[in-house]
């Protein structure tokens, strides 16, 4: 056990686990960038919604909609709609707080059958606070997609410093400032109760420094190791004096706040950066971000671009958002509103260019499917099939975060993805099979008359972010079944491109399609069978 400022009995320190090992190159800590493409610019997309970039903003923006919140956005302005989902994120009400979010630690002399019973419902409140999380993201877009972006920036593992009160204040304060002021977070994420404890900030004084949230604060939070042409932005001197102005910090286990204690800490002068004083946290915090303040703007915006387009940031856009970054002194709500209005974002060749993360999948096929009433344990149920994915909330792998992108994908993890749909959609969400039926009613009118023929491509388009006509599927080697000639194929379906075939006949499975309707007996299990499809194809795998 690493040393901490123990304040239980050293018998519990079995429900503690030593931080993960960070990898040699931290994860994505600074994201590959490309040069610049020709997808637009960050200048403002002049137009309106159609259902494709409708498509693409609530995939990337809010884990993907439903159909009739896809309609919400059909034909409105993108600037207009763009800033009042903005706005909206920023006003969102905090969840209800827990009612153990106060409970401390027993006090000093307590039996050990008192100590225990707190241990015992300490792993009870975090696990169902982690559960409740997956309903949180669910509904709450953009606010809450930003909270699970800024909880893989600024790492913290729940089975490290295990307190569930610190599990609310630290998931309270990424949401507080999740579109908030990216400096103000930073001050605070440093003196939180879970990152104290998490990088060692508790145990740091004056005559012996620890450097681990010092490093993790440089290469990880803020600037990491290189700037954009490769030049360092710190050595392990600045390292070493940093932290020494971070010490004196400690945790109040009885209240879980956090302290300043004068007798700990090193008022001796630093040098970090070339520039020498007794720095505290405070004035540290300044520094960083006056020295370093291009490094940072651009090594966030990197960070950000890669989160909401494709992983290999564009140049030029990012610039142009750190641009915005440093004009509007840190403000992360500008930069994010002026990339999900350019046009740059709504650029066709980003539009399945992610690889799914679990969350993304899972709490995207929430939306797609139209669910909106879910059985009392699916978020239980879902958060361990999250963990069996390999994204358990509030438990990456180490303080670099999970490594995403094409690592969420291998031979062993697709048919897991495969299997935990479908279980997802015929018994987790309702505790039943889910009836896709509301959502092709939105999708396509149910008395056309050729409903069998348009559904399945439009299910496509709605599942799957990757256009029908380049789905990697194989056209069903069966023709359409029935009575052909007193029921032949409309000329228009025969003039259509031939996956709009293809996938009907896959759709049908050997129904005739002039009696196939909304009201078909098998209509809720042909929609779901035609769903597992969908889901098993790889471009399902993409945003």
């Amino acid at each position: 056990m690493r040393a901490r400022k123990r304040a239980w009995p050293a018998s519990f320190d079995k429900y503690f686990k030593e931080r993960g090992e960070k990898p040699a190159q931290p994860n994505r800590s600074v994201p590959s960038v490309k040069k610049s493409s020709t997808a637009g610019t960050l200048s403002p997309y002049q137009g309106t919604f159609d259902t494709k970039m409708s498509q693409h903003l609530l995939r990337r923006a809010a884990f993907g909609g439903s159909p009739a919140k896809l309609q919400e956005f059909e034909g409105a302005s993108v600037d207009a709609a763009i800033s009042q989902l903005v706005v909206d994120a920023i006003n969102r009400p905090m969840p209800t707080p827990p009612h153990w979010v106060n409970e401390g630690l027993p006090p000093d002399g307590s039996s050990d059958a008192v100590y225990q019973a707190y241990f015992d419902n300490n792993v009870e409140w975090g696990f169902s606070y982690s559960q409740q999380w997956i309903l949180d993201l669910y509904e709450g877009g953009l606010r809450e997609r930003m909270t699970l972006f800024w909880s893989d920036h600024f790492v913290t593992e729940i089975d490290v410093y295990f307190f569930a009160p610190m599990v609310y204040r630290y998931l309270t304060l990424l949401r507080t400032h999740a579109l908030g002021n990216f400096k103000q977070m930073v001050y605070e994420i440093g003196i939180d109760p879970a990152m104290l404890n998490y990088l060692n900030g508790d145990v740091s004084y004056w005559w012996a420094p620890n450097e681990n949230y010092a490093r993790e604060l440089l290469e990880l939070f803020t600037m990491g190791q290189f700037d954009k042409n490769g030049n360092e932005n710190y050595t392990q001197e600045d390292i070493t004096e940093l932290s020494r102005a971070l010490t004196g910090w400690g945790i109040d286990y009885s209240t879980y706040n956090t302290s300043f204690d004068r007798g700990l800490h090193d008022f001796l002068k630093k040098t970090i950066f070339g520039v020498e004083a007794s720095f505290d946290y405070e004035q540290v915090i300044d520094l960083i971000f006056e020295q370093r303040s291009e490094q940072i703007a651009y090594f966030v915006c990197a960070k950000l671009y890669a989160a909401f387009v494709q992983d290999a940031p564009d140049d030029d856009i990012v610039q142009g958002l750190a641009d915005i970054f440093l004009a509007n002194d840190f403000e992360i709500a500008p930069v994010v509103e002026a990339l999900l209005k350019s046009e740059h974002f709504y650029a066709s060749e980003f539009r399945g260019a992610k690889i799914k993360s679990p969350v993304d999948m899972m709490v995207g096929l929430m939306h797609e499917t139209g669910v909106t009433r879910f059985a009392d344990n699916a978020h239980e149920v879902m958060y361990w099939m999250l963990r069996d994915m390999g994204q358990q909330l509030l438990q990456p792998p180490n303080v670099a975060g999970w490594p995403g992108y094409r690592d969420w994908i291998s031979t062993a993890t697709l048919p897991n993805r495969w299997n935990t749909a479908h279980y997802l959609y015929v018994n987790v969400f309702t505790g039943n099979y889910v009836n896709l039926v509301p959502v092709a009613e939105k999708l396509i009118d149910p008395a056309d008359p050729m409903l069998a023929f348009k559904l399945p491509a439009l299910l496509a388009e709605h599942f799957v972010a990757v256009p029908p006509d380049q789905l990697g599927f194989e056209a069903s080697g069966q023709d359409f079944a029935g009575d052909l000639v007193t029921y032949p194929i409309p000329q228009e379906i025969l003039d259509a491109p031939a996956h709009v075939r293809d996938l009907a006949k896959i759709f049908l499975q050997g129904n005739p399609w002039y009696e196939w309707h909304m009201n078909h007996p098998a209509v809720v299990f042909i929609l779901l069978d035609y769903l597992q499809f969908l889901t098993e194809l790889p471009e399902y795998q993409l945003a």
